[in-house]
């Protein structure tokens, strides 16, 4: 895995009525970030996330997450970077990066 995770903000995309993920949850993910474009998948890098709160009113989750392989490109975890989430071509979610 990565050095050193970051602090993310998580908006869920899926469906609403499912039960948010518990504080402590894991999963890994792949995640196409804003910089990239249709091609991504050519240089795709999956995100370990581990849910740090429970859901907020808002619909916002906050986690921490690395890249789950050493060699990936740590700058890309840069504050204010956002990237997607993706089960297969499905968005689970969008996240935007808080602090390193």
């Amino acid at each position: 895995m990565s050095e050193k995770p970051v602090r993310v903000r998580l908006w869920w995309r899926t469906n609403p009525l499912l039960p948010p993920l518990p504080k402590g949850y894991k999963l890994s993910r792949p995640a196409r970030f804003g910089h990239q474009g249709e091609d991504w998948l050519r240089d795709a890098w999956s995100l370990s996330i581990e849910i740090q709160e429970e859901r907020n009113e808002a619909g916002d989750q906050f986690a921490l997450a690395r890249f789950s392989a050493p060699d990936a490109p740590h700058e890309w975890l840069a504050p204010g970077g956002r990237f997607a989430l993706f089960d297969g071509a499905t968005v689970l979610a969008e996240g935007e990066i808080i602090n390193p």
